[in-house]
């Protein structure tokens, strides 16, 4: 005869899921569903990682034979980075722990939850192209360059959100370093001298793991030693779908017959040097937007 879990075990484990899924270090999940636990009167161990939750529950009370709880597993997609669901996430946890709200009400909230993105697909695909053009300005690229960066990070942000499932798991990142390495050499065909690496890079700078390499340090250094290998893993596994994406990418277009000059026609004019903070501010509203940081933050 199967027994429902207690309402309490049942918040825990959305709540968790919940974490896990908005990109939070697994050393700030662990700690905070423990607290949580134990403000509810359960001990929780928690077992964080990219991929798998691992949920051990047992009463404060010394009752654990007569009320037996089992392990709880969940078997979860890699997280991706959304700082407006982590700070909603955050605060139903702060105001469970100061009693401004009942765990009955915080499982309510978490009941049909889903992640969701503060700004709209147009302003995201904006800010996709932004970016691009903005770390090309930092990167000393010319004014063609950068428009050039921002408008094949544009088109690969579009690729990005509107791919499928299968495509966004696999190869999403090869075949956004394919299609930008393509644009960028069809462009310097056109104008030539344009610093093609440079807006290469620039134009995928939103698909480099930089946050989720800095994660993977973070809980390497706080000895979450499987959760940091594992996601420290996919962000090496990531740079190398982007290289692979550029290196056939660099093959296909010499079938075109698209070459690189070793020496431009005339130099290309560049974007003075105070347009470099300009350019930092722009990259900073479109980072924001990206990661759907909320408004008051």
């Amino acid at each position: 005869m199967s027994h429902q879990l207690p309402l309490e075990v049942r918040f825990l484990k959305r709540y968790s899921k919940q974490l896990q899924g908005a990109g939070i270090p697994a050393h700030n999940c662990e700690r905070l569903v423990a607290k949580l636990a134990k403000k509810l009167g359960f001990d929780c161990q928690v077992m964080s990682s990219p991929t798998a939750l691992f949920l051990s529950f047992s009463y404060l009370d010394d009752e654990d034979d007569q009320r037996p709880i089992p392990m709880q597993l969940m078997r979860m997609e890699p997280p991706s980075i959304n700082l407006g669901n982590s700070a909603e996430l955050y605060a139903i946890g702060n105001d469970l722990m100061d009693n401004l709200i009942t765990a009955e009400q915080a499982n309510n909230l978490l009941n049909g939850w889903t992640p969701r993105q503060v700004y709209p697909a147009w302003l995201q695909i904006i800010c996709w192209g932004l970016t691009g053009g903005s770390v090309a300005v930092m990167l000393h690229s010319s004014w063609v360059g950068a428009s050039v960066a921002c408008l094949t990070s544009a088109l690969t942000g579009l690729l990005a959100m509107q791919s499928g499932p299968l495509i966004r798991e696999g190869g999403l990142e090869a075949i956004a370093a394919l299609f930008s390495t393509f644009l960028v050499f069809a462009f310097n065909t056109v104008v030539p001298g344009i610093d093609v690496m440079v807006v290469i890079m620039s134009s995928l700078i939103v698909l480099i793991p930089g946050l989720g390499l800095t994660i993977a340090v973070t809980e390497l250094s706080t000895q979450h030693l499987a959760s940091g290998s594992a996601r420290l893993a996919g962000a090496l596994v990531t740079i190398l779908k982007l290289g692979l994406g550029v290196l056939i990418g660099s093959v296909v277009v010499k079938w075109f017959g698209w070459q690189l000059l070793a020496s431009p026609p005339e130099p290309l004019a560049v974007p003075p040097d105070w347009f470099r903070w300009a350019a930092l501010l722009a990259a900073s509203f479109s980072f924001a937007v990206l990661f759907s940081v909320r408004h008051k933050e």
